[in-house]
């Protein structure tokens, strides 16, 4: 996984990942709740 991260002003941080996993698999994984608890986070933790 490649990350890039850069601060185009003083109040904006951008971070870019490449991820070695189809392109569908990562978007759903950040727009699907059952999926992003599986990765976001420690075990044990809430995510609301």
């Amino acid at each position: 996984m490649a990350v890039a991260v850069h601060t185009p002003s003083d109040r904006a941080v951008v971070v870019t990942r490449e991820f070695a996993a189809p392109r569908g698999l990562v978007f759903a994984a950040w727009t699907k709740p059952a999926l992003l608890r599986r990765w976001y986070g420690a075990q044990g933790w809430d995510l609301v």
